[in-house]
């Protein structure tokens, strides 16, 4: 105890605020002390006991006898005595304590080589140190507990809302299939009455059944955009991708437009018709996607606009090309823009809306073109027209 303090002993004592570092600093500042080893304790606040410090030996023999030591320790500020250790032997050992909640033993000797004041003015700072410790200890499993339980919760909700999809998309297609039936039949009577074979019609009668034909088709068609859409959130749709000359497939379409572009005398144009590219693509579902925006942007344009189509290609974007469908019409607001892709979704939910129908067309159209491996995306601004780009691979990737 007389010896002067060896400078290397803060040193070592400092390596012990280390996790890495920290036994081996122990063991070292032990032999300085004249041991073999050093222990930190640490008062655990839950069981109102002295335990190991984060980085020393958690269990030790004949838990008792150290308890007791321990204890004593505390109560007379030091304790001298034997103590067991690894196999149960007994070995000398000297404690120290600072305060109510920190202590050390020296195991090995009782009589320590140099004065141990200086290590015990330490002990509050390594508490605060060790207490940090398992703080972070504590909140990092509190975390990793919250993190599961939450993955837990997650998966549980995901299961939930696939199953609910599921029977969802079910019971649309089954429902559909149910309406389309008496649907069916009430056309066909319609159009027999219509022909007289149940006896003469007048005009005024053959007027309300037309009236009865078109309201029947109109709920037909929007009985089959749900039927399509539950098929294509089973996953039950099937895509036949071939080459198809876009030519060909927007010449089929034009006839099934033509009313509807004269009775709003909208002027209609394919630019470089004679130029247009062969695409990868699923031929009725392309029809199907290109009938879906033209019939829109005629219903959207007013009388004596414009509707067009272009195809376009960008640099860096080989082998692809951009089936751009434009009008002059009334626009889509720019918050809008991803909204009118989501089923059942209208830019004007009002009953004074454009045209009317279930808010499928275009998230159909998007599902299909991204089935074929494309896309379809708008640009619009209110008032001032809108541009839909169907993206298509090239047939034999643009060479």
């Amino acid at each position: 105890m007389s010896a002067a303090l060896n400078p290397d002993l803060l040193q070592v004592a400092a390596r012990m605020a280390a996790p890495e570092t920290r036994a081996e600093a122990a063991r070292d500042l032990a032999a300085l002390l004249g041991g073999d080893d050093l222990i930190v304790f640490l008062r655990n606040p839950e069981v109102g006991a002295m335990l190991p410090a984060p980085g020393f030996p958690q269990t030790l023999p004949n838990g008792k006898l150290w308890r007791a030591f321990l204890d004593e320790c505390v109560r007379a500020g030091e304790k001298r005595g034997e103590l067991p250790l690894r196999s149960g032997e007994l070995v000398s050992a000297a404690g120290w304590a600072e305060g109510q909640g920190v202590l050390f033993v020296l195991l090995g000797t009782q009589t320590p080589a140099v004065d141990v004041g200086w290590f015990r003015s330490l002990l509050p700072l390594f508490e605060a140190i060790f207490r940090g410790e398992q703080r972070a200890v504590a909140a990092a499993t509190l975390a990793r507990y919250a993190q599961e339980t939450a993955n837990v919760a997650l998966h549980d909700a995901q299961s939930v809302a696939e199953h609910a999809n599921r029977a969802k998309s079910e019971f649309l297609a089954t429902m559909s299939h149910e309406l389309r039936t008496p649907l069916n039949a009430i056309g066909g009577h319609v159009q027999l009455l219509s022909m007289g074979l149940h006896g003469q019609v007048n005009e005024e009668q053959k007027q309300a059944l037309s009236r009865i034909d078109r309201s029947a088709r109109h709920l037909l068609g929007l009985i089959n955009d749900i039927l399509n859409l539950s098929r294509i959130e089973a996953g039950r749709v099937e895509y036949a991708i071939a080459p198809v000359p876009l030519a060909e497939a927007l010449a089929d379409l034009a006839p099934m437009i033509e009313p509807q572009l004269s009775a709003k005398s909208l002027e209609f144009e394919v630019w470089n018709a004679d130029r247009l590219p062969v695409v990868c693509a699923d031929p009725e579902k392309l029809q199907q996607i290109m009938l879906n925006l033209l019939s829109n942007a005629v219903k959207f344009t007013e009388p004596g606009g414009r509707v067009w189509i272009n195809t376009t290609r960008r640099e860096g974007m080989p082998g692809k090309v951009f089936v751009r469908v434009s009008d002059t019409g009334l626009g889509v607001p720019n918050d809008k823009i991803e909204a009118i892709f989501e089923p059942f979704t209208q830019v004007d939910a009002s009953h004074r809306r454009v045209g009317q129908g279930t808010g499928l067309g275009l998230s159909i159209s998007r599902h299909l073109a991204r089935g074929m491996g494309g896309d379809l995306r708008a640009r619009s601004e209110l008032g001032a027209g809108s541009v839909f780009t169907l993206t298509l691979e090239e047939a034999g990737g643009g060479r």
